[in-house]
């Protein structure tokens, strides 16, 4: 190969050795940019965390600087798509220093971000009312962030809007304010649905509300774990517990009841209308299977076999209390085995049938 061609080459390959140089310094010289150096940077509508969040750029984003607050501690920015305020401390400048950038106002803020409460406990009850005498409606984790709708008087629960629209109080001993002007938008709201600081806390899954006193009487509602109880009264030896449940009347037992407010004997002692209906007795079979006979012997004939677990309406019992006479769902009447069943209902009511 001669000079001349050697020499050709040596001056294409140092032309490409600088491209990547020249290309790198045309784009800093086309435009003055920033990097983001945090995995993730949130760009706002204004020069503050008090403004809203419009995206989020990823660590290594390069940013267009359009210009800066006046500290300088926050950058109007642009990646092409959205533009907005990124703090300046996660964005290392290329090109010209901040004081290189005009001053902006804040006439390109859009709004100002939601009041905001964040759960900083590691799981924190959502409640139906301010106080922990009101239910739980959910239980949330740390770092739960809501909308912060209100508060109670003196500051110490908050209401809250969760991002599926539910709403409720929170502790605010274990949340964190964010926002602006907190207090003067955090509107103060009444501390709960109940106005009687005097109730019951249903202390059990379920719990039969019922027309009278004693498991004899007729279950008039069941109610789940948690519910509040407006306590009117008691019986005569404290079991049973007179209640209101949203303005529906009856009485629960006391052993499944947590008072709040004041001591059980401070109610009036209360008796059980004397109209009150009387639970149905009911045997239910606890056998795999069981005959339904046309008698109170084993040697009547029979007219139907009941399946484990059916419930059956008691209508009597024979002279020696070892049969019962039921009546199935369809209406259909017969006699069945006591050894076979287990009775639920007042015993001293059946018929004794002859």
């Amino acid at each position: 190969m001669g000079n001349k061609t050697r020499g050709i080459w040596v001056s294409v390959l140092m032309m490409i050795l600088l491209i990547p140089a020249l290309v790198s310094a045309q784009d800093r010289n086309l435009a003055d940019y920033g990097i983001v150096n945090t995995p993730f940077l949130n760009v706002r509508t204004g020069d503050g965390i008090k403004f809203e969040s419009l995206d989020v750029f990823r660590g290594g984003t390069h940013l267009l600087i359009l210009g800066r607050n006046l500290t300088s501690n926050w950058y109007l920015v642009s990646d092409g798509e959205t533009n907005g305020w990124v703090h300046s401390r996660y964005v290392v400048l290329r090109g010209k220093s901040a004081q290189g950038y005009p001053i902006l106002n804040r006439a390109q803020v859009a709004t100002l971000a939601p009041n905001q409460a964040v759960v900083n406990t590691a799981y924190l009850n959502l409640r139906e009312g301010a106080g922990v005498k009101y239910s739980i409606a959910r239980v949330l984790s740390g770092g739960t962030t809501a909308k912060l709708i209100g508060r109670n008087a003196d500051w110490s629960w908050l209401y809250i809007e969760l991002e599926d629209g539910t709403e409720g109080w929170i502790n605010a001993a274990y949340a964190v304010m964010r926002g602006n002007n907190i207090n003067t938008t955090a509107e103060l709201l009444e501390n709960g649905l109940l106005t009687s600081a005097n109730h019951g806390i249903v202390n059990t899954p379920y719990l039969n509300m019922r027309s009278g006193d004693s498991i004899a009487y007729a279950v008039q509602e069941i109610l789940p774990g948690g519910t509040i109880l407006d306590v009117l009264g008691r019986s005569g030896y404290n079991a049973w517990l007179y209640v209101s449940n949203d303005g529906r009347e009856g009485w629960v037992h006391s052993g499944y009841v947590v008072l709040r407010g004041q001591y059980m004997d401070a109610y009036p002692m209360l008796a059980v209308a004397q109209d009150a209906p009387m639970a149905a007795t009911v045997a239910i079979v606890n056998t795999p299977f069981l005959n339904l006979r046309s008698g109170d012997d084993y040697y009547t004939d029979a007219i139907g076999i009941l399946a484990g677990g059916t419930e059956l309406n008691v209508l009597g019992q024979s002279d020696d209390g070892r049969w019962y006479l039921v009546e199935t769902s369809a209406g259909q009447q017969g006699w069945v085995s006591a050894s076979y069943v287990v009775i639920r209902g007042p015993l001293p009511i059946l018929a004794e049938l002859g």
